[in-house]
């Protein structure tokens, strides 16, 4: 089965983790995942390689990301009515990090509602497009290191990835929170 994956995606060539990026990007639900992960080993990219195809995937991701983005703008009550508890979970981390949430939720499932969230709230175009990008930029160059080391083992990756997700996450919330409190006493003592 893997064999005939490898073999499917070596025919396509490179054009197959771009359009993997975009299904994953516009919220499309199919498992571009697995395609994601296996062009890592594949391609066998050197570090520089590694991180110019992390820039192409994320800028693809980032304009695919205007699908849901744009659908939540223009439907919002139908959105709400129908996808309902996990858009509430996105809406409660943007009501909590407010535009930042962009950013930070992109590498996890929640980054796919945040985008209609995004949209049904007006944030402005700009400043979406650079979390997004900023947001799906390591984890692309994450993916496409880890697909590397793992030979494309799906099965190790996703164990990996599940044993580091929790913790990963936590320390990036805690980077944030930081960072907020800092800036939040660094404006106090500006303004005193």
């Amino acid at each position: 089965m893997l064999d005939t994956l490898f073999r499917f995606l070596s025919e396509i060539g490179i054009a197959g983790l771009f359009i993997a990026m975009f299904i994953k990007g516009s919220t499309i639900p199919l498992p571009s995942l697995v395609f994601i992960v296996s062009y890592g080993f594949l391609l066998n990219p050197s570090m520089n390689e590694i991180v110019l195809l992390a820039i192409v995937m994320s800028l693809i991701f980032t304009l695919a990301s205007f699908i849901p983005y744009t659908i939540g703008s223009k439907f919002e009550k139908k959105i709400k009515d129908k996808i309902g508890g996990k858009l509430e979970k996105a809406q409660v981390w943007f009501n909590r990090f407010g535009i930042w949430s962009v950013f930070i939720t992109r590498p996890f499932t929640i980054g796919m509602y945040i985008s209609y969230i995004a949209g049904m709230s007006n944030l402005n175009h700009w400043k979406y497009s650079v979390l997004t990008f900023l947001g799906i930029l390591p984890w692309s160059i994450f993916i496409l290191i880890l697909s590397k080391s793992f030979k494309g083992n799906l099965v190790e990756i996703m164990s990996f990835m599940r044993s580091y997700s929790i913790p990963a996450g936590i320390l990036i919330i805690i980077i944030i929170s930081i960072y907020f409190v800092l800036f939040k006493l660094k404006v106090k003592n500006k303004a005193i």
